[in-house]
Parts: C-alpha cells; structure tokens; sequence
C-alpha cells in the first residue's frame, strides 16, 4: 500500500505544484502518552504534524480491506487475490487557499495508478468528503491534542475512497 500512496502523492503534487503542501505518504495511528499520533509507515517513522511552514498537509490511512479470489483477472491456474482496501486520506489546508481547494485537491488523486509489481490499481469513481473539522482532527489526533490552535487558520478534511489491486 505504501508504493500506492507514494504514487498518488506524486500525482497530487505535480497537479498542484504552487500550492505548498507537504506530502507524507501512508501512515498509521500510534499511541504515545495517552495521545494518537500519526507516523509514516516507512523506517524513518515519521510524526505527521500540522505545520505552519507549509501551506497544507496530507498523508494516507488504509481503514481496512478484504482480499477476494478474482477469476477474471487470474494468470493461467492459478487464481489472482485481488485486494480492496478503504484508504482515509487526512488533509489540513490553510484557510487562505479557500473552501473550495478541497474540491481541486479531491480531482488529483488518480483513478488509475501504473506500478510494476502489481497487475492493475484502481480508484473507486465515489469519494467521500468528511467536513466535519473538529471531528476529523479528533479521529486523528485525539481529544487531548489543542484544536483550539488549529480552529480558525486551518481547514480539515477527511476524503475517503476504496482502492482496488493485483498484484503481480
């Protein structure tokens, strides 16, 4: 899933390349002094923080998927597993780049995905739009992580979809 996201980070980035966001790629929760904190899946494991220094944040986390038998798309014999997988991709913009930035931000994440290793990635055509600010921080961050700092200059954003791949 890693190579995934890195892919469709690549694609949102190069589609908004003045927007100053800042791209950290799959992420997982993880639970330090009684507070979730976001950390990249790769070996540097890095905190995935709102920051000042950029103009947005985003990063990816798989919720869960399901791995089914696929006929249609197997190789010869032997059956293919295709796997579905609902991807949340976290996202904090500066107000300054507007309400509708989400909206430019949500065309980017490709439909389609080209890597080797993998047979064929596809995005589902129906994405889900989380507005609920406050309540997306929260799932995130925890509840005892200061909203209040990020309320006003920032607006947050959970888009969801489903991802859908073989691998070769």
């Amino acid at each position: 899933m890693e190579k995934i996201c890195l892919e469709i980070d690549k694609a949102i980035l190069a589609a908004l390349p003045s927007s100053g966001l800042k791209a950290y790629g799959l992420c997982e929760l993880i639970k330090k002094s009684k507070q979730y904190h976001p950390v990249t899946v790769d070996k540097t494991r890095q905190q995935a923080q709102i920051n000042d220094s950029f103009d947005g944040i985003f990063y990816h986390r798989m919720l869960n998927s399901n791995v089914t038998e696929d006929e249609e798309n197997s190789f010869g014999l032997e059956l293919s597993d295709k796997v579905f997988a609902r991807l949340r991709t976290f996202c904090a913009f500066k107000v300054k780049l507007g309400e509708e930035f989400i909206f430019d931000f949500i065309k980017t994440i490709p439909r389609k995905i080209t890597l080797t290793d993998f047979k064929f990635i596809h995005r589902s055509a129906s994405v889900d739009l989380i507005a609920d600010h406050e309540g997306v921080y929260n799932q995130e961050y925890g509840e005892t992580t200061p909203y209040e700092h990020h309320r006003v200059a920032w607006n947050i954003w959970a888009v969801e979809y489903n991802i859908e791949f073989i691998l070769c």
